[in-house]
């Protein structure tokens, strides 16, 4: 792939819900942020419950986890 590709496709990267194949809206990210500091430290594995919100927003568990670090849905502010 070239390099004008890449930038190219950098660009036309959107952000949230204006992704076309975004499965979460605004509202479903704060409630992970709020839910996910609400859950128990495992020692040594993160946090417990992770599972069960990935679940009930229809999302894997990797994301469940980036969206509450910040890492992902990077635009809307804690």
């Amino acid at each position: 792939m070239t390099a004008r590709r890449i930038k190219r496709l950098w660009l036309d990267a959107r952000p949230g819900t204006k992704a076309p194949n975004a499965k979460l809206t605004d509202d479903d990210v704060r409630a992970i942020r709020a839910a996910y500091e609400a859950l128990p430290e495992r020692p040594g594995r993160g946090k417990a419950g992770v599972g069960k919100l990935a679940a009930y927003f229809g999302v894997s568990r990797s994301l469940v986890t980036r969206v509450a670090r910040g890492t992902a849905w990077r635009h809307l502010s804690f």
